[in-house]
């Protein structure tokens, strides 16, 4: 079955059904369906390691507002000051511990238990079963997201980087194709949201070292195509001389990205050099600012291409 993820979303799709699947199950593990199917909407990521995150700090974050409604329950009672207070302690621990996506769900069940409990007995019964409910309804979003459609982070960034490789040809070998053009500026929104991704499970504290070698590997492999994609845009700008003859070269730094080896530095350090003289010839007055900014993100992309060649080997 062919999905268009544009108009339907997959992660979209699975919410719903991790939604689904709690609400039918919850009465068998005797749990709330409410919290359950909030549990459900809050740990679909677009990686299993970032729902895995999500999953850790959500009950973290829900574990801290129960014990701070216990705590001030039991000291102060249950009054619109004690709630008040246990807000304002939860949302600065929440602000120190950097879990900023937590809350408003850990605010709203720090709220729930102590607005709709009567006595201290009543409360301590309510907390269990929220947090126990708002667990088992994100379990059940992680099986999903994990069994489902599975992300395939690097297998996405691979199409990405072909289909940009492939467009990068075209633009290049058929004067400036505005279709290409068009559709590169398109995959680079997807690039981006593969370099979001990557970049915020780097942020994660239990990623293996392997794992986050991998991430820095994939950030490396976006940063040199970004540069790239700058130096394409900017040949529309340049004289028709000067553009006819750095294109040959910008093949032969695409063909560097694709194949590190050795050989790499020592032709990069020529190619330099026949920049220069290209530049040099071909730049006036007229053209000077046009082909100075081409120059310099072109010398950001040589840069970046030399440090990823070296990361590779």
């Amino acid at each position: 079955m062919k999905i268009n993820v544009n108009v339907l979303p997959l992660r979209i799709i699975k919410t719903v059904i991790a939604f689904f699947i709690s609400l039918v199950l919850s009465p068998y593990f005797y749990c709330d369906s409410f919290f359950a199917g909030i549990g459900s909407l809050k740990s679909m990521r677009e990686s299993l390691t970032l729902s895995i995150q999500s999953l850790f700090e959500q009950l973290l974050s829900n574990f801290i507002a129960i014990v701070f409604a216990v705590i001030y329950s039991f000291i102060f009672g249950l009054n619109v000051f004690s709630i008040s207070f246990a807000l304002l302690s939860l949302l600065l621990v929440i602000k120190r511990v950097n879990f900023i996506d937590t809350y408003l769900a850990a605010a709203f069940t720090l709220l729930a238990v102590m607005l709709l409990s009567d006595s201290q007995t009543e409360l301590l019964n309510r907390s269990f079963d929220r947090f126990y409910s708002t667990f088992f309804g994100m379990v059940i979003a992680l099986i999903v997201n994990a069994a489902i459609f599975r992300p395939k982070n690097i297998d996405n960034l691979n199409q990405i980087l072909i289909k940009l490789n492939n467009y990068v040809h075209i633009i290049m070998a058929h004067d400036l194709d505005e279709y290409a053009y068009l559709e590169l500026q398109n995959t680079l929104a997807d690039l981006e949201r593969e370099k979001n991704i990557a970049t915020e499970e780097l942020n994660v504290r239990f990623i293996s070292k392997n794992k986050r070698i991998s991430l820095y590997d994939r950030l490396n492999q976006i940063s040199v195509v970004e540069t790239q994609a700058e130096v394409i845009f900017d040949l529309f700008n340049l004289d028709l001389d000067f553009r006819d003859e750095i294109i040959p070269i910008i093949i032969k730094l695409n063909g560097i990205s694709q194949y590190p080896s050795d050989e790499n530095n020592n032709e990069i350090v020529n190619i330099k050099d026949e920049i220069k003289i290209l530049y040099n010839q071909y730049t006036n007055d007229e053209n000077f600012f046009k082909h100075t900014n081409f120059l310099s993100n072109l010398n950001v992309y040589i840069n970046t291409l030399t440090e990823a060649n070296r990361l590779e080997k």
